[in-house]
Formats: structure tokens, C-alpha cells, sequence
């Protein structure tokens, strides 16, 4: 399969950036988005960049790399959706990079531009780009941690070896142990099935491990001094690794608090890595099927450090009791390199993978229409040319030129670019919390609270904390902000406090989609009221 035309190249690059710079501008979405958002920016107000608080409260759940890099870009930037998602995608971009740069030790240019291409567009990289969370920062320090280290075994470059410990620090400081096991898993597979002993006893390692401790140290500092003992036993087993012994006591398999199971990541990994599923499914099966049939035998020159960096993790964290979709991103570079390796390769029964991507091509560009034409009506003239540009485009390459691939890379951009630019920021105005937050902001209240109702992105877009109250007082000071719904207007009017309706807001939860909200004509049976009150 060959690479696209020059031509091509640059228009993909140039829709890749439009895509995600258009995501840059969509509303923080709730809940964990827009909580570390206003950890961030909690953290820029009172100045406290080793103890973190939410709301005044402590707060242990997760290490602090996206909370200080947020800060520092609210601090340069000024406090916006873009500079709270900006080193996110950043990262994102050292990802794709950094994927192809490890691709190309072992494979063939067009592999490793491939294996970058489907990285940066698969739908996974798309949605952590918008609802920005740790994960999307630990997609992109692991592998360049990986790539870090096998140009290191290849070269022995010294430089190599702090390039390692620092890809492997800011896994850590981005979302804990787990930074450090994937690049563990997946070179100690490499060398024990090779034999190569002595890889495991290169006294760089400890230099690497010492490296990692430095970077690690103002994040521990911080967490005895804040939690004590507990706070770096929670950090090193707790929150990884308690997951799979019981000793964390969430249980979750990313549907509700349902029993979880050990196939979630499979269809996870289905739609998440869409266009490229097929494909992926495909270089899974071949490279493992390969490796079974030799016995485990492996030769020195061949390269499985991708087959069990996708294999190992994928299993261990499917046994954890709690499961969400972004955990498995993780290994989505992996997935990448494993599928273009296969689709570059590909020599039987093309025409049939070329069927299969065209009616998925189809339907990537029929279901993006209706979005935008029915679900969320879109009236950009110059969002549809952009859509019908790269759509033409695919048409094009699975007809005309028959690079399916490249037609598959059309049609994939041609659908985010109407969903980033066009559909996303229809659905967030149904996010009342940062709705109201704006409101809250222009207002410029000296006191607001939230009455039975409230979200993290009310307190980000307010820029200042509310109260959360479980019963309404008997009395507010006047001129009082409050954001609350159904029962909480109930409860205040009980209370005979006297206030006046600023705003009457639709709300929905934009991330736990179904087909009743996005269908318009069944929308309002999903929607709940929030009320902005002003106390007279």
C-alpha cells in the first residue's frame, strides 16, 4: 500500500490541524474534564502547585502533571477551553511522532508514516483531544519513552537514556505506575523470548531509575507532605495495581456500576481505533499467529516489543475492577503500527479489504451528514466545503486511484472536521453547567451557590468555588447567584426566599450519548430544566 501522494499528504496534515484546533475550542465537558480544569485552575489561584485541593478539599485521585501544565497555560494564556487542552494535544503530537519514529527502527518508512497517520486519526485520539483527560498525556510520554529506549539499544546514544527516564517520569506524573509497566511489559517480552539475558542487567537502567526518581521527587514531596505515608503507598499500588488485587474499592465497568467484564476493552478497542479496526484486528492476528506457529522462537532482528505492548497491557487491565474506555488507550500506538504493518504488507484478498473500508467510508460520511444536517443542523457554508472537499476526496481514492487507505483517511476527517467544528459545540450548549458558568462570570455576583445541583464546569467557567448545598438555607445575602434545578427551585420557594428566574437552561450529560438525544424529535423527553436565580 502505498503512501499518499504529496498532495494528499498536505491536504490531510492541514485537515488533521483544522480538526483539532477546532476541538481546542469546544466547552470542557463534565465531569472529569472539567474537575481537573478547575483543579488547575485552583491550583493558579492560591498558588499551591505540591498539595492539590479541589474546592478547598484535598485531593489524592491523580498525580499532577495535567494539573500543572494547565496552570502554567492559564498563566501564559489566559483561562480558556484552548489552554487548558493545549499541552494535551501536545502531547498528542509527540505521540504520532514519536510512534513514527519507533516504527521506523524496525519497518519500513511507509509503515511508520502509516502507523503516525492512523494514530493521529483514529476516533480514540479524536475524543481525548476534546474531553481532555490524563490519559491523553500518557498515550504520548510512553511511547516516546519506548522509542527512547530501542534507539538507545540501537545505538547506545546516552542521550537516549534521559530521554527515557523523562518520557517514562511524565507517564507517571500523568497517570501513575502504569507509565512505567506498559515500556516494562513490553521490552522484557522482547528479550526474554529473544534470549538477549543481558538486556535485562544493563547497568543504564539504574541510572534511568535514578533519572525517574528526580523527576518523580516534587510529586511525592508533595503528597507526604499533604497525606502523609498513605499519600505515596495510594500513588504506587492503591490506585494501579489495587485495581487488580481488590484493594481499591472502586468497581466500575464504564457502563454504570455493573459487574465488569474482562471483554469491555474488546468492543472498546473496536470503535475507539475506527477507521483502522479491521486492519488492527488483522496485524493482531498475523503477528501473533506468526509467533505462535514459530514456537516462540523469535529471531534477534524481529520486533515483538509491539505484539505484547499491545497484548500484556490489554489483558492486565482487562482483569481490573474498574474499567473505562480512555484506560485502554494506552496501547492504541501499538494498535497502529500492528495495523499499517499488516495493510502495507497486505498481498491476498485485497479487493475484499478495499469492500470492507468502502462501506465503512460510506457510513463515517452518511452518519456525519445526519448530524449535520438533522441531528444538530449545522449552517457554516464554509464547515460543509470543507466536508465536501474531504469527502470527494475519499470518493476519490476508493474509486478512481483505489488507495482505500488514503480514501479511509479522507473520510474520517471529513466526519471529525463536521464533528469538531460544527456538531460538538451544539451538543455542549445542552452542558447547562458551563452555560451557566459563562452567565455567572459576566455577571460578576459576590456570592453564588449551587442549591441540589452542580457540575465541575460550573465552578472552571464561574472561575471561582461554588457551594454545593444539600438543603437550602433559610436566607441569602441579596443579589445571591444561584444555579439549581427542579428541586432545588421547589425547596427555596418552601423556604419563602425571594428570587427572580435569570435563565431557564436544557440540560443533558453530552458525555453519555444515546440515540433519544441525539434523535430532535425524542431530545426533549431527555432533557432536564436548570434554573440561574438571582435572590431579591
Amino acid at each position: 500500500m502505498q503512501l499518499p501522494h504529496p498532495i494528499s499528504f498536505i491536504i490531510a496534515i492541514v485537515a488533521l490541524a483544522a480538526i483539532y484546533i477546532a476541538g481546542l475550542q469546544v466547552d470542557v465537558m463534565d465531569i472529569d474534564a472539567s474537575q481537573y480544569a478547575s483543579i488547575a485552575l485552583e491550583m493558579l489561584q492560591n498558588g499551591e502547585y505540591l498539595q492539590i485541593q479541589h474546592l478547598g478539599q484535598d485531593y489524592l485521585d491523580k498525580p499532577p502533571l495535567l494539573f500543572w501544565t494547565s496552570a502554567l497555560a492559564f498563566k501564559l494564556f489566559g483561562v480558556h477551553n484552548w489552554s487548558y487542552k493545549l499541552f494535551s494535544l501536545l502531547f498528542s503530537v509527540l505521540g504520532a511522532y514519536s510512534t513514527y519514529r519507533f516504527a521506523k527502527l524496525y519497518y519500513s518508512n511507509q509503515v511508520a508514516v502509516w502507523s503516525a497517520l492512523m494514530l493521529a486519526s483514529c476516533q480514540a485520539l479524536f475524543l481525548i483531544n476534546n474531553d481532555v483527560r490524563t490519559d491523553t498525556m500518557l498515550v504520548g510520554a510512553v511511547i516516546f519513552a519506548i522509542w527512547q529506549i530501542a534507539d538507545y539499544l540501537q545505538t547506545g546514544r546516552a542521550i537516549n537514556i534521559i530521554g527515557a527516564a523523562l518520557g517514562i517520569a511524565l507517564a507517571m506524573l500523568a497517570k501513575g505506575p502504569i507509565g512505567l509497566m506498559v515500556p516494562v511489559l513490553a521490552f522484557g517480552s522482547d528479550w526474554a523470548f529473544k534470549g538477549q539475558w543481558h538486556n535485562f542487567f544493563r547497568w543504564q537502567w539504574l541510572v534511568v531509575i535514578l533519572l525517574v526518581s528526580v523527576f518523580l521527587w516534587p510529586m511525592l514531596h508533595g503528597l507526604y507532605l499533604q497525606h502523609g505515608s498513605f499519600g505515596p503507598y495510594f500513588y504506587f499500588w492503591a490506585q494501579s495495581f489495587g485495581r487488580l488485587t481488590g484493594d481499591n474499592p472502586f468497581i466500575n465497568s464504564g457502563l454504570g456500576n455493573q459487574p465488569p467484564s474482562p471483554l469491555f476493552f474488546v468492543h472498546t478497542i473496536l470503535w475507539s481505533f475506527l477507521p483502522w479496526s479491521a486492519l488492527a484486528i488483522g496485524g493482531l492476528w498475523s503477528s501473533a499467529s506468526r509467533f505462535f506457529r514459530n514456537a516462540f522462537r523469535v529471531a534477534a532482528t524481529d520486533e515483538v516489543i509491539t505484539l505484547w505492548g499491545f497484548i500484556l497491557p490489554f489483558i492486565a487491565l482487562s482483569f481490573s475492577d474498574y474499567k473505562l474506555p480512555h484506560y485502554i488507550y494506552v496501547v492504541l500506538p501499538f494498535t497502529a503500527i500492528l495495523a499499517s504493518n499488516f495493510a502495507v504488507n497486505l498481498q491476498a484478498h485485497i479487493s475484499a479489504w478495499r469492500i470492507v473500508h468502502a462501506v465503512l467510508l460510506a457510513l463515517l460520511l452518511v452518519f456525519a451528514t445526519l448530524l449535520g444536517l438533522w441531528a444538530f443542523p449545522i449552517t457554516s457554508i464554509i464547515l460543509w466545503v470543507g466536508f465536501a472537499i474531504l469527502s470527494l476526496l475519499a470518493i476519490y481514492h476508493m474509486v478512481g486511484s483505489k488507495q482505500w487507505l488514503v480514501a479511509c483517511l479522507f473520510a474520517m476527517l471529513g466526519a471529525n472536521l463536521l464533528l469538531n467544528a460544527g456538531v460538538y459545540p451544539k451538543i455542549m450548549q445542552y452542558q447547562s453547567t458551563s452555560v451557566a458558568g459563562k452567565d455567572i462570570t459576566a455577571l460578576k455576583p459576590a456570592n453564588f451557590f449551587s442549591v441540589y445541583a452542580r457540575g465541575n464546569a460550573l465552578e472552571f467557567y464561574a472561575m471561582h468555588q461554588g457551594q454545593n448545598l444539600k438543603y437550602a438555607p433559610k436566607q441569602f445575602p441579596a443579589g445571591t447567584i444561584i444555579y439549581t434545578n427542579p428541586d432545588g427551585l421547589q425547596e427555596l420557594q418552601n423556604n419563602g426566599i425571594g428570587f427572580s428566574l435569570l435563565k431557564t437552561y436544557p440540560h443533558y450529560k453530552v458525555t453519555a450519548l444515546t440515540w433519544a438525544f441525539i434523535n430532535p424529535a425524542t431530545r426533549a423527553s431527555k432533557l432536564q430544566e436548570r434554573y440561574l436565580l438571582e435572590v431579591q
